[in-house]
């Protein structure tokens, strides 16, 4: 999951675009994990949790795609880090990374190194707010 949220994190830097490959890749990781702890027993798989997480990847997919507020690629890695962590750490990983670049956009544009018309890759901040929380809990 580390791995694949750095390379997506390098190609939103560089491309501000992230490869759909990349994500259909991520997607079949986590459900494949997911199949993999309900086989060997390590967690029970939790439908209705699932079910959640599907409903709300699918809202933050429409409301991306009709406002423009944040990528289509973004929702989708939000969703597949819930399917992975589940629904209570996919949300601080959210909450966090929303608090990181609020942060970071405020300070470029008071120093003027951003317009207000610009866009930032989101899925840098991501990745930093998921190590957070896998370290920290």
């Amino acid at each position: 999951m580390l791995t694949g949220l750095a390379i997506m994190s390098f190609m939103d830097i560089k491309r501000r675009a992230v490869p759909v490959y990349m994500i259909i890749v991520m997607s079949i990781l986590a459900i494949g994990i997911k199949i993999a702890e309900y086989i060997f027993g390590y967690k029970k798989v939790d439908v209705y949790e699932m079910f959640i997480i599907l409903v709300v990847t699918t809202v933050f997919v429409v409301i991306c795609v009709i406002s423009h507020i944040m990528g289509a690629a973004d929702a989708l890695v939000m969703g597949i880090i819930a399917i992975v962590t589940g629904i209570k750490k996919a949300t601080s990983v959210f909450f966090m990374a929303l608090m990181f670049v609020s942060i970071i956009s405020g300070v470029l544009l008071i120093i003027k190194r951003l317009k207000r018309k610009d866009t930032i890759p989101f899925i840098p901040f991501i990745f930093i707010s998921y190590v957070g929380v896998m370290i920290c809990g």
